[in-house]
């Protein structure tokens, strides 16, 4: 593996994505998500009503 595709893969795993970022990249709607997340189905963090999920998370769950 190269040096630049090993840095970008560690970053990444520590990416954050928005709800809709999370639900692009997993080709699910975003409410969908919103309640995966809600019944502890994938990880996500939570700040107000904004929900915000791990790019590695999402790619595991997808």
């Amino acid at each position: 593996m190269s040096p630049s595709r090993a840095a970008g893969e560690r970053l990444m795993h520590h990416k954050m994505l928005n709800l809709a970022q999370a639900a692009a990249q997993a080709h699910v709607e975003p409410n969908e998500l919103k309640h995966c997340a809600q019944r502890g189905e994938i990880a996500a963090q939570k700040r107000g009503d904004d929900f915000f999920f791990s790019a590695a998370d999402v790619l595991e769950w997808a």
